[in-house]
């Protein structure tokens, strides 16, 4: 597993055809990157640090409401993507073709530690500011139950909503960005285990007591 200094460099190489390959790998250095990429059959004609730096990560606290919609927006469409029958890490490809800037970068991150080894729940555990610990729990639930695709989407819609209540009450100083578990209980936005079946809400059960 990949911890939370994660480096991610982007490279252009040559596979074993002389057709061209571009893609990203997670490495400690741009010679471990290169080296990794050699132990696939790859020729390296160009490896660039791609990572998430702290400076980005400030950033990406300085703006949490938009930061906190984008989070909304990439969980949908990944939920839509898993639908499809699309594999995760593949997926994650897919939408990360899809922004740019700081959360691009993030995104990027997420995927290398997915393509590593981690669920997707510890990946995102290791970019805290921007998923939040529901996210990440529900997240847990999905894959426990095997009906990621489904969390996801019913998580989005819940993250939305909470967004328009947020919108509503602006004046609130002390209304988070980003919901919390009491929180979502208070709203009563879905039902607390997404609808699963009996069976799979067992699962959920293992993190909160049921009720």
């Amino acid at each position: 597993m990949i911890g939370a200094e994660l480096s991610v460099f982007a490279y252009q190489a040559l596979d074993d055809t002389a057709r061209n390959v571009r893609g990203t790998i997670a490495a400690d250095s741009p010679r471990e990157a290169r080296d990794k990429l050699r132990a696939q059959g790859l020729l390296v004609e160009a490896v660039s640090e791609q990572h998430l730096r702290s400076s980005s990560q400030r950033q990406l606290l300085d703006r949490p409401g938009r930061q906190a919609g984008q989070v909304a927006s990439a969980i949908r469409d990944l939920s839509t993507l898993l639908g499809a029958g699309i594999g995760l890490v593949e997926a994650l490809d897919t939408l990360t073709a899809q922004y740019r800037g700081s959360f691009r970068s993030s995104l990027m991150a997420l995927r290398e530690r997915v393509a590593s080894g981690s669920s997707l729940s510890e990946a995102m555990e290791a970019e805290p500011w921007l998923y939040d610990e529901l996210t990440i729990q529900m997240t847990k639930v999905g894959e426990n139950a095997g009906t990621l695709d489904v969390v996801l989407d019913r998580l989005s819609e819940y993250r939305e909503r909470y967004s328009l209540f947020r919108d509503r009450n602006h004046t609130s100083p002390d209304l988070p960005i980003q919901p919390n578990a009491l929180q979502a209980r208070e709203l009563e936005p879905l039902d607390r285990n997404f609808d699963l079946p009996n069976d799979q809400q067992d699962a959920a059960c293992q993190h909160e007591p049921c009720q």
